[in-house]
């Protein structure tokens, strides 16, 4: 079951800033996401995966598990253009048999909070200067580091925008939005993340599995189970 949650944006509507954590990758590979400038530990899902794509994933998704032997396709994300796998292939491995794949832009751990929340990211980072004096020197940054502007999202005269960047491909957007954040720049600089909830709802018609538009793998449905959680 899987909720799309864009952040900020959806603070900016419900309050100057959400308490909601937000999550980075040290550069020591050790996980753990920034609140603001609290670093707090977080964990890689072992044996997950995710897979993300330059279109809609449903289709390249199986082509992937058909032609890497190791891997199993256990959800479509299509709002993120990401597929979740299950694989015994080492990260490194997996990543450098999919880099040859053109329609694949990134593959990237599953993780994990401390309270069992799991967190999928894709290729976005969204951050905001600390005021209008830093947000040149943010946005020299991110052409720095290969980050593609792809919208900005005003949020008063007097306050710097809402920046929303695509990371390059292959190239983890936990990472790239963790160093941005320590230049002291930023106000936050995170990582765009997919929430996945876990949900111990179980329906009791016998019939539900074959009820496919009310829940699907692929996202085309009716988003019943969303609604039930």
């Amino acid at each position: 079951m899987l909720r799309h949650i864009f952040f900020f944006r959806i603070g900016v509507l419900l309050a100057f800033f959400s308490a909601t954590p937000f999550l980075a990758t040290a550069q020591n590979n050790r996980p753990f996401y920034y609140y603001y400038d609290e670093k707090i530990s977080l964990l890689a899902r072992p044996q997950q995966m995710v897979v993300v794509f330059e279109n809609e994933p449903a289709e390249e998704a199986a082509k992937v598990a058909q032609a890497v032997d190791g891997l199993i396709l256990k959800d479509i994300i299509a709002p993120i253009h990401a597929a979740v796998f299950e694989t015994s292939i080492d990260f490194n491995t997996l990543q450098e048999r999919l880099q040859t794949n053109p329609m694949v832009r990134n593959v990237l751990p599953v993780y994990q909070t401390a309270q069992g929340e799991v967190w999928i990211a894709a290729d976005q980072i969204i951050l905001q200067a600390k005021s209008l004096a830093d947000q040149a020197a943010v946005e020299r940054l991110c052409d720095n580091v290969g980050l593609v502007l792809k919208e900005k999202l005003p949020f008063g005269p007097k306050v710097p925008p809402f920046l929303v960047y695509q990371s390059p491909r292959f190239q983890n957007p936990l990472t790239l939005a963790n160093l941005i954040q320590e230049k002291r720049l930023t106000l936050f600089a995170q990582a765009d993340f997919t929430f996945r909830a876990q949900s111990d709802y179980v329906p009791n018609d016998n019939l539900f599995n074959q009820q496919t538009f009310l829940n699907r793998l692929d996202d085309v449905d009716i988003d019943a189970t969303e609604a039930w959680d």
